[in-house]
Formats: structure tokens, C-alpha cells, sequence
């Protein structure tokens, strides 16, 4: 997903160095900055992803967290979404071996 956005992004910046008389006038070559826009591009969308993938983990470790806690005291999850219990209840029926 990175690597196709980084090509979007350096398609869009060749495209508007190439055409924009400013950019176009002063320029010798647009390889070298092409190449920068992939470079830079790819790096900020892993890190976006990064972040994103982190967020996920954190909000998954909280339901499990919250699912322990409650567990012991003979409850649902109490601050779990209603979409996020019926997931885990899925995924639980899914993976319980038959009898």
C-alpha cells in the first residue's frame, strides 16, 4: 500500500514540475526530484502505517485487558464496543474445537 501511494504521489509531483512554467523554466531534469518524492513519500507512508498499526495492537490490548478484568468478576466487557464483542464472539466460535 506504501509502495502504490509512493508511485501516486511521485506521478503527481512529476506532473506538476513538469507542467507548472515556474517549476518547468528552472529545472534541468526531473529525475532527481521524482526520485526524492518516492524516497519521501514511502517513508512518511510507513510511518503513517506505523502509527496506524499501533493503534489498532493499543486497541485490541485494551479489550483483552477489559475481557481479563471483567471475566474475573463474572461479566461482559464493559467498556468494549457492541461491533467489537460480537467480532470476539465470532472468532471464539469459529476456534472452539467440537466435541
Amino acid at each position: 500500500m506504501c509502495i502504490r501511494d509512493s508511485f501516486i504521489t511521485t506521478a503527481i509531483g512529476y506532473g506538476l514540475i513538469t507542467n507548472i512554467p515556474d517549476y518547468k523554466d528552472d529545472l534541468n531534469s526531473p529525475i532527481l526530484p521524482s526520485i526524492l518524492f518516492i524516497c519521501i513519500s514511502y517513508v512518511i507512508g510507513l510511518m503513517f502505517m506505523s502509527v496506524y498499526g499501533m493503534a489498532c495492537d493499543t486497541i485490541m490490548q485494551c479489550f483483552c485487558t477489559d475481557e481479563e478484568n471483567q471475566k474475573e468478576k463474572g461479566r461482559e466487557p464493559k467498556h468494549a464496543p457492541e461491533v467489537l464483542k460480537e467480532f470476539f464472539a465470532k472468532v471464539e466460535a469459529d476456534h472452539t474445537p467440537s466435541q
